[in-house]
């Protein structure tokens, strides 16, 4: 890391991966209502990714499609209401000075972190912020 991102204190770097978390699962829950609301516009989307031809309704493939459709929405918008369960914990934690609330949003943000792992933006964050929310717990809460 560069050596200006070391002066940055640990907990302007918690606040800004609360905030982030927050932010990024609204996001995601937005968009799982989107697809849940107009689930034929996300099939055909995923019938052009995977090339099938045949967009029949009756077909066993257009079935399958839907099933993993119906998945991959319900997986987004549950690990999406986690996200912001973490950020809004993380943020509480910091606030009441709760540790336990504090690592309990941490462990929780893991979850949309490793769905979304192709996102490679999410990952980026995830993987320096984590680094930088360890340094806060030390430094906030010390072992005795």
């Amino acid at each position: 890391m560069c050596q200006s991102c070391e002066k940055i204190p640990a907990s302007s770097w918690a606040k800004f991966y609360s905030i982030w978390c927050i932010l990024t699962g609204t996001f995601g829950v937005g968009y799982a209502m989107y697809f849940i609301i107009d689930i034929t516009n996300y099939i055909n989307m995923l019938m052009n990714l995977v090339s099938y031809t045949t967009t029949s309704m009756d077909s066993e493939k257009y079935k399958n499609v839907l099933l993993f459709a119906w998945v991959d929405v319900s997986f987004i918008m549950i690990f999406s209401i986690l996200y912001i369960l973490a950020g809004v914990s993380m943020l509480l934690g910091m606030r009441i000075n709760s540790k336990m609330l504090f690592k309990f949003g941490k462990v929780l943000s893991y979850f949309f972190a490793i769905y979304t792992w192709l996102f490679i933006i999410t990952t980026v964050v995830h993987c320096v912020c984590a680094v930088k929310l360890c340094r806060y717990v030390r430094e906030t809460w010390p072992k005795r």
